[in-house]
């Protein structure tokens, strides 16, 4: 079947947030008692909703700390976050050409993100990606849905488009993601270029299903003009 679409996770694809997030975490953390460093938390970020963030992160809490987590860490780290978030270039390098490359081509384009629809809107407008996506096409997070690795926000993303999942190249930075993408029936591209300091962050991507990987925005966009030009 041939490759119409394409599907972009949005945080550590189109925006760099996860780093944000990681550094905020490991600062909050640190004020509350808990040892530990951006490098550590950041394999605890990637691909994730916030509830199951917060999950994960009042569990770490707990092994770590031996009591429950104080309901203050959460709005602390989020605090800490918006403050660095405010200061940052959120726009991931080369993502820009990519859009605008497939946008010349008039290639159907959409975002499938397990970011609450507020936030998700938030960091695309502060990254000045909103605005080169039609809005319909936008989707993060919703309690009608199952959070990624289920494959739900993927095939809304593609109805939405007017294509089947199978049509789609999805572009997705993390194992859960992949596996969404995949369940979904999309070719997925993993993408390693922002979170490098996840151990063997390809074999990851790759073992979760991806069907190739890359590194570079460059790199990606070579491939996009491949795989959609491609006979079926």
């Amino acid at each position: 079947m041939a490759l119409k679409g394409v599907i972009f996770d949005s945080d550590g694809v189109l925006v760099n947030t996860e780093e944000l997030c990681a550094h905020a975490e490991a600062d909050v953390l640190n004020s509350y008692g808990m040892k530990c460093t951006f490098e550590m938390r950041m394999p605890h970020i990637t691909g994730i909703s916030l509830k199951q963030h917060e999950i994960i992160l009042a569990e770490d809490f707990r092994k770590a700390m031996g009591r429950a987590m104080p309901e203050t860490v959460m709005p602390d780290i989020m605090n800490a976050y918006q403050v660095l978030e405010d200061k940052s270039e959120l726009a991931v390098d080369g993502v820009r050409d990519v859009i605008d490359m497939l946008r010349h081509h008039r290639v159907p384009m959409a975002i499938g993100s397990n970011s609450r629809q507020e936030s998700l809107k938030r960091k695309l407008n502060r990254a000045g990606l909103y605005e080169l996506f039609n809005a319909r096409n936008i989707h993060g997070n919703s309690p009608e849905r199952q959070p990624k690795p289920a494959p739900d926000v993927y095939i809304t993303a593609a109805r939405s488009m007017n294509l089947r999942p199978q049509e789609c190249v999805v572009v997705e930075d993390s194992p859960i993601g992949v596996k969404s993408g995949k369940l979904a029936g999309s070719y997925v591209v993993g993408f390693a270029g922002i979170c490098h300091i996840i151990k063997d962050q390809h074999k990851g991507l790759f073992n979760a299903g991806a069907d190739e990987v890359v590194a570079h925005m460059n790199i990606l966009e070579k491939r996009l003009i491949q795989l959609l030009s491609a006979p079926s």
